[in-house]
């Protein structure tokens, strides 16, 4: 008999249709449909995902209140850098690479990384770390090979939360070049660590990295390269410095977010 509270990430299936089966389209429409329908209010982690279902529930948008997702605080700059190196001796990595944190999925786009790859002569080549496991891991390398680029490329699977946070630090900058999120958790650890982020231009990492982001048409190989030519040979940008990034992480916190919900929840 009270009020309904539902929080829907994402519709990505709507948006990206050939990435789901029928059936699953199926089902996720009819609960989706049904929770915007009876619902009293619909939390969302983006205004990607508000407008999602405005467009595709034709959810009054009155109803919908955005609510940001928050980063761990255990992603925080590490101050051991002899940890770094002990990381890197393990996975056997070079001293200096870019790093991707996604699963293999043909909506992450991480094959546009290696077409881009293809425009940039080999001497302004950074080494590639590919974390995470997916269906198309397999494809991805066997690209990498058919490119002649495997030498370039360190797949590393799934590592532990504490070798993720050193290695995120230490690298020359995320690689997130995701065609579709519904907020993109990554790409907001990597900037809680000063990390500098580069992202698929027009999706919701706008949003989560705000000025601190680089954006580029990943499809576009020769502009992406041109990008990672760019930002490969510029120093790593000093956000902590500049206090209007600290203000930027505050939309994130964990304290604000639940601050929002308690303030939703009892009102």
């Amino acid at each position: 008999k009270g009020k309904k509270i539902t929080t829907i990430h994402d519709v990505i299936f709507k948006a990206r249709p050939q990435d789901y089966s029928v059936i699953d389209r199926f089902i996720y429409s009819k609960k989706v449909d049904y929770a915007c329908r009876h619902s009293d209010i619909i939390l969302t982690i983006s205004n990607i995902s508000k407008n999602d279902l405005i467009n595709y529930f034709n959810v009054d948008p009155q109803k919908i209140i955005l609510t940001y997702c928050s980063a761990d605080p255990v992603f925080k700059v590490p101050k051991d850098q002899e940890q770094l190196l002990n990381l890197i001796k393990l996975y056997k990595l070079p001293s200096e690479y870019w790093i991707t944190v996604a699963s293999f999925h043909p909506r992450k786009n991480q094959e546009s990384i290696l077409n881009a790859y293809q425009y940039i002569p080999e001497n302004k080549r950074i080494p590639l770390v590919f974390t995470g496991e997916g269906k198309n891991k397999k494809k991805l390398l066997e690209l990498s090979t058919a490119k002649g680029l495997e030498k370039w490329v360190y797949p590393v699977g799934h590592i532990p939360t504490e070798h993720l946070i050193s290695l995120l630090h230490g690298s020359k900058g995320l690689l997130y070049p995701s065609l579709y999120e519904g907020f993109g958790l990554p790409a907001l650890e990597a900037l809680q660590l000063e990390v500098p982020v580069i992202a698929h231009r027009g999706t919701s990492l706008e949003e989560v990295c705000g000025d601190y982001g680089n954006y580029v048409d990943t499809q576009n190989a020769e502009e992406f390269a041109n990008t990672l030519i760019h930002l490969g040979q510029s120093p790593k940008p000093k956000f902590a410095e500049d206090p209007e990034f600290l203000a930027h992480l505050s939309n994130f916190s964990t304290e604000k977010l639940v601050s929002d919900l308690h303030k939703i929840y009892y009102k």
